[in-house]
C-alpha cells in the first residue's frame, strides 16, 4: 500500500511505519550541539510537533539529531526542523516556532517526530514534551508467553510499536509487556521488531514475496474455556426465533467472538467466558455488507468484527443463550511406546505444544529422529489421535521445548506415519485453571 504521510515515511509493509498509543513525558534537549555549531550561538529545544510546520527547505535521511541541528545552522532559511528518532529523518522548515505554537493532532506515524527550534544560549525555555510508549512499568511482573514462529503473514494488522537494534528475545519481552500485542514481526538482518494487534493463526495466508528475513511470531495466550455451542435470541434475531451460533473464533484468554448469518446481515458478539454457562458481553456488531470470507468458519477472524461496514449495537441486542463452554484440557505427561519406539521400550514425552482448544502436539527425540504425535484431549486419561510424523533431518530448535512449535510438524523433511505407530500411553491431563484474561480492548 502507498504511504500518505507528510513528512514522508516508510510504508508499514516494509516494517518501518510505526503506530502506537501516545502518552506525554517531560524531555529537555541537553545534548551538546558540536563544535561546528557553537559559532551560531544557538541551542535547540524540542517540543511536540506543531500544527503549522511551514515549508520544507531541506531534508536529510539516515541522520542524527546533532547532524540535523548542524544542517539547520548552515541553512539560512531554516527557522525550525522536525526530526524522527525512529526513521532518522530530518526536515528543515522555514517556520518560526515557540512553545506556545499550536500542537499538531498526531497521526499514527507521527509518534517519534518532534519539532525543534533555536533559542539563545542564555534563554530559559519551558520543558518540552515528546511521545513515549504506554503502558510501561518495570515494577510490574511480566508474564512470559510462548511464541509460535511462522512465515511472514500477509495481513499483519495494525502496528502498535516498533524498535530497532534488538534481539528476538527482547522483541518478545516487549510484546509480553503489552496486553494488546497479539503477534510480532521480527527481521534478523535489520534487528527490527514490530508489535502487532492482529490475532494471527498458522492458517493465515503468507506474504508473497516475503520481505527480507522477517518472520511472524504468534503470542500463545492462555486458553481456559473451550466454546461448544450457543444461540442468539431476542427480537433482533430472526423475528424473535433463536438461531444457533455457527461461527466462532478464540481471541485469547477467555475472550471469544461468536457469529451467524441472518441474510443480509452478519451478526457478531464478543464475550468473556466466566464459567461453563456464564459470560460477560464485550461488544456487539452487525455487518450489512460483509465479505463472504467472514461467513465461513475457517476465515471468520477478528478482522470481520472491524470491517469498515460494521455497525455497533448495544450489548444484549443479540442475546446469547444456552451457552455451553466445557473447560479445556491441559496436557501433563505421557510416554510413547510400541515397536517403533526405542526397540519396544517406552520413552517419556519431553516436548509439548498447545495448539488451541483441546489439541496438543507431543514429541520426543530418539536420535536421529524427532518423533511427533498430535492429539485431541477428551478427558483426564483419554484422547484421540490426530496425526503422527517423524523427522530424520529435524532442526535443532525443534528439539527444545521453548522452540518446539507447529512449524516443526510441517517441516519439509517430516514423514507421515499411521496413527498408533507411536502408541501414546500413561496419558495424564488436567483441566486448565482459568487464567487472567488478556482480552482486546474495544
Amino acid at each position: 500500500t502507498a504511504c500518505s504521510a507528510s513528512p514522508p515515511m516508510w510504508c508499514s509493509e516494509e516494517h518501518l511505519m510505526v503506530q502506537h498509543r501516545l502518552a506525554l513525558r517531560a524531555v529537555r534537549v541537553d545534548k551538546p550541539i558540536g563544535s561546528d555549531q557553537q559559532a551560531s550561538g544557538r541551542q535547540y529545544v524540542g517540543r511536540g510537533l506543531v500544527a503549522d510546520e511551514g515549508n520544507v527547505v531541506g531534508e536529510r535521511f539516515d541522520s542524527t539529531l546533532v547532524e540535523c541541528k548542524a544542517a539547520c545552522d548552515v541553512t539560512p532559511a531554516c527557522l525550525s526542523f522536525s526530526y524522527g528518532s525512529f526513521s532518522k529523518a530530518c526536515y528543515l522548515r522555514d517556520k518560526e516556532v515557540t512553545m506556545q505554537s499550536s500542537a499538531k493532532e498526531l497521526r499514527d506515524w507521527d509518534w517519534h517526530f518532534m519539532t525543534y527550534f533555536p533559542v539563545d544560549v542564555n534563554e530559559t525555555v519551558p520543558t518540552a514534551v515528546a511521545p513515549a510508549l504506554k503502558p510501561w512499568n518495570d515494577s510490574e511482573a511480566v508474564h512470559k508467553h510462548d511464541y509460535i514462529e511462522r512465515t511472514l503473514v500477509a495481513d499483519e494488522g495494525r502496528e502498535i510499536y516498533a524498535r530497532l537494534d534488538v534481539t528476538l528475545d527482547e522483541c518478545k519481552e516487549l510484546c509480553d509487556r503489552i496486553a494488546t500485542c497479539r503477534s510480532l514481526a521480527f527481521g534478523f538482518t535489520q534487528r527490527s521488531c514490530h508489535l502487532k494487534e492482529a490475532n494471527v493463526t498458522l492458517a493465515d495466508a503468507a506474504r508473497v514475496p516475503a520481505y527480507l528475513d522477517f518472520k511472524t511470531y504468534i503470542k500463545e495466550l492462555p486458553k481456559a474455556w473451550s466454546f461448544k455451542s450457543a444461540v442468539f435470541a431476542g427480537s433482533w434475531i430472526n423475528h424473535g426465533t433463536p438461531m444457533p451460533v455457527t461461527l466462532k473464533t478464540h481471541l485469547g484468554g477467555d475472550r471469544w467472538m461468536f457469529g451467524l448469518v441472518e441474510a443480509p446481515y452478519l451478526k457478531m458478539v464478543k464475550v468473556d467466558i466466566t464459567g461453563e454457562h456464564t459470560f460477560e458481553y464485550v461488544a456487539t456488531r452487525y455487518d450489512p455488507d460483509y465479505s463472504v470470507v467472514c461467513a465461513a468458519q475457517a476465515t471468520f477472524t477478528d478482522a470481520c468484527f472491524h470491517s469498515p461496514s460494521c455497525k455497533t449495537l448495544g450489548n444484549g441486542k443479540y442475546r446469547v443463550e444456552d451457552l455451553n463452554t466445557p473447560q479445556a484440557w491441559n496436557f501433563k505427561s505421557a510416554e510413547f511406546a510400541g515397536s517403533w519406539i526405542n526397540h519396544g521400550t517406552p520413552m517419556p514425552v519431553t516436548l509439548k505444544r498447545h495448539l488451541g482448544g483441546d489439541h496438543w502436539m507431543l514429541g520426543l527425540v530418539e536420535a536421529p529422529y524427532l518423533k511427533i504425535v498430535k492429539v485431541k484431549i477428551t478427558g483426564e486419561q483419554t484422547f484421540e489421535y490426530v496425526a503422527t510424523r517423524y523427522d530424520p533431518h529435524y532442526d535443532a530448535v525443534c528439539a527444545a521445548q521453548a522452540t518446539f512449535t507447529a512449524t516443526c510438524f510441517h517441516s519439509k523433511s517430516c514423514v507421515k506415519l499411521g496413527n498408533g505407530k507411536y502408541s501414546v500411553q500413561q496419558f495424564n491431563a488436567g483441566s486448565v485453571q482459568a487464567p487472567s484474561t488478556f482480552g482486546l480492548a474495544e
